[in-house]
């Protein structure tokens, strides 16, 4: 994939992301926001891979907290770049390693062609999130950052949400995963007849 195109894809992914996420709350937009990542995520060499994973992590904050920059900027009483750059870090801590660290993960699944391979997906997107609420907290390098998990975006009422009562958010965000999964297998499938093979 090339470089314009896969950035593309992360941001139409980061974008989708951010929408599934109140004040837009367009719930259903997580089933497929993470379908471009995916794609992305699977082609090239494993360096561009990482890359697009941390910039993913990075866009979708922005996209879930748009106002965070110049929140900071204002609250410190420091210029806008300030902002941006404690954003930037903030989201890179508490976030994109955990997705960089994810996409070995996924990339490995990925050259597998079996119908388990989305929930297998799914349990790995699961680990990072569990990771980054719990994992490393009050340290001076790490910190826990339970926000913004996919699972959150499908709170309130309905059918959905009532899986939460039993697994937490983690098994909210499976099961939107899962169908991310499936999803981006299927188009890659399509694309590829003869790697289902």
């Amino acid at each position: 994939m090339r470089f314009a195109a896969a950035l593309l894809g992360v941001m139409l992914s980061a974008t989708l992301f951010g929408l599934s996420f109140p004040p837009a709350g367009i719930r259903p937009l997580a089933f497929v926001c993470l379908v471009p990542l995916l794609l992305v995520l699977r082609s090239g060499g494993i360096g561009a891979a990482l890359f697009f994973a941390w910039l993913w992590g990075v866009l979708a904050a922005y996209a879930i907290a748009p106002e965070f920059a110049s929140s900071i900027a204002d609250y410190y009483a420091r210029p806008l770049w300030v902002g941006w750059a404690c954003t930037i870090a903030i989201s890179t801590v508490t976030g994109s390693v955990y997705y960089m660290a994810f996409t070995p993960v996924f990339r490995g699944l990925a050259t597998r062609s079996h119908p388990v391979v989305p929930l297998l997906v799914a349990a790995g997107w699961v680990g990072i999130e569990l990771g980054r609420g719990r994992l490393l907290t009050d340290t001076q390098i790490l910190v826990g950052n339970p926000w913004g998990l996919l699972g959150y975006t499908q709170s309130g009422p309905g059918a959905m949400s009532q899986i939460a009562s039993i697994t937490g958010v983690y098994g909210l965000s499976f099961a939107v995963v899962a169908i991310n999964a499936a999803l981006a297998e299927f188009l890659v499938a399509w694309r590829d007849p003869l790697r289902s093979l």
